[in-house]
């Protein structure tokens, strides 16, 4: 008798606790934030225009390659022509590089940013439903190539199972894109 007390107390223990838990796919929420597609959008315009930028400059460069090799100036005019040209390109990929990277640092300091907003918003919705945990869960779907890429995609999830009603995500979304 004891004993089954002592299972059943465990069984109810064991309930409750899987009661205060709650899962959120945090990647799903980032992607459907429309703060974060806003940015998205942005960024992608502002990629847009560096590349028309980009491309109108290599144009220009491209003329001047062509036009060099047409004319016949004297061999030190010539090579301080082609010095020039081999320059003006180094700084062209120079700037298309460092648009790159400015946008990258752009957008982690975004995520950093939303990552932030979703934990507080994540923490909210924990504490008013009673929980004691929310844990990180991911997309189904695991990508890579090799078997070390997949062993790590799986080495990340820790949580292999949940009970979709548990699932906190759809309501972070909505919270957030009030």
């Amino acid at each position: 008798m004891r004993i089954a007390a002592l299972f059943l107390t465990i069984a109810c223990a064991t309930m409750v606790s899987a009661q205060g838990v709650g899962f959120v796919d945090v990647e799903r929420v980032v992607l459907e934030y429309k703060k974060t597609a806003d940015i998205t959008t942005q960024l992608e315009a502002r990629l847009k225009q560096n590349g028309e930028q980009v491309r109108t400059k290599r144009q220009a460069l491209l003329q001047k390659v062509e036009a060099l090799e047409l004319s016949d100036p004297p061999a030190l005019e010539r090579l301080q022509k082609e010095r020039d040209l081999a320059l003006e390109k180094v700084e062209i990929e120079l700037q298309e590089k460092g648009a790159l990277l400015q946008q990258e640092r752009e957008l982690v300091e975004h995520l950093k940013k939303v990552y932030k907003v979703v934990q507080r918003e994540v923490a909210a919705i924990g504490a008013s439903k009673g929980l004691s945990a929310v844990y990180l869960i991911s997309r189904d779907e695991l990508g890579g190539r090799t078997r070390s890429d997949v062993w790590a995609g799986i080495q990340l999830r820790n949580v292999l199972w949940h009970d979709e009603k548990l699932d906190l995500t759809a309501e972070v979304v909505q919270r957030l894109n009030r």
